[in-house]
């Protein structure tokens, strides 16, 4: 089982290094979820696709906010990268929501490149979180609480960490896309030990790989010269290489 959810893990890890140059957009970054007629068949995109590359996700019978503390707690123990990644949960929970108007969906995240959904359920997106342009603008997001209240607990603390990790990448590695934060969320809830965890996070964000250069559209390899990454056409982007 273990060599199996490996393969698979890794083949996910592919196609996010293929995927990046598909960008996320200004049209804000969100999570989505699979809502079904039984509610207890109902998934967040991130615990779906965690579930069908093998995973175990716990569940858990501690509240929602207990549930992403212990997720956040495990993540910082396991990546010293992800050591303020608090200050970004308190900023998720802090943007201002913009509730969704009744009788509409919201469209579901372009950022997201699934490439399958759930038979049987329909797939509506839950947050859209927009990023502050300046210091003087606010962050929002555009929230369907009602479907997020439909969703079980764990599904829902999936919803927050997803929000939390994928602001920090795109703070901290010009994220374009939510595959990885994906991947990192279904990791956090599911069952597998710590070792293993940063083991995936090594593979998913290698030292000195291909990044993003944010001037570039599309990503271009990058090699690690005093603490900075220089692309191989010799600009640089801001800050140090990300890496576990």
């Amino acid at each position: 089982m273990k060599s199996s959810i490996h393969l698979k893990m890794s083949l996910i890890a592919v196609i996010t290094a293929t995927s990046l140059a598909h960008a996320g957009n200004d049209a804000g970054h969100g999570g989505g979820a699979f809502i079904c007629d039984d509610p207890t068949r109902s998934e967040f995109l991130d615990l779906y696709e965690a579930r069908e590359s093998g995973l175990n996700i716990l569940q858990s019978i501690s509240s929602v906010e207990v549930q992403i503390q212990k997720a956040l707690t495990k993540l910082k123990s396991v990546s010293k990268q992800f050591k303020d990644i608090d200050k970004t949960y308190a900023e998720v929970r802090a943007a201002r929501r913009v509730p969704v108007p009744t009788g509409l969906d919201l469209a579901w995240p372009s950022d997201a490149l699934n490439k399958y959904a759930k038979g049987g359920c329909k797939a509506k997106a839950i947050m859209i979180f927009h990023d502050k342009k300046n210091k003087h603008d606010v962050d929002t997001i555009d929230f369907d609480s009602v479907s997020l209240k439909a969703l079980p607990d764990v599904e829902q603390a999936a919803a927050w960490l997803h929000e939390t990790i994928y602001k920090f990448l795109r703070k901290h590695n010009s994220e374009r896309n939510s595959i990885r934060t994906r991947i990192i969320v279904g990791l956090l809830l599911s069952d597998i030990s710590e070792n293993q965890i940063a083991s995936e996070l090594n593979r998913l964000f290698p030292v000195g790989a291909c990044l993003l250069d944010v001037r570039a559209i599309a990503p271009i390899c990058v090699r690690m010269e005093i603490g900075k990454c220089e692309s191989l056409s010799g600009t640089f982007m801001s800050g140090p290489c990300f890496g576990f």
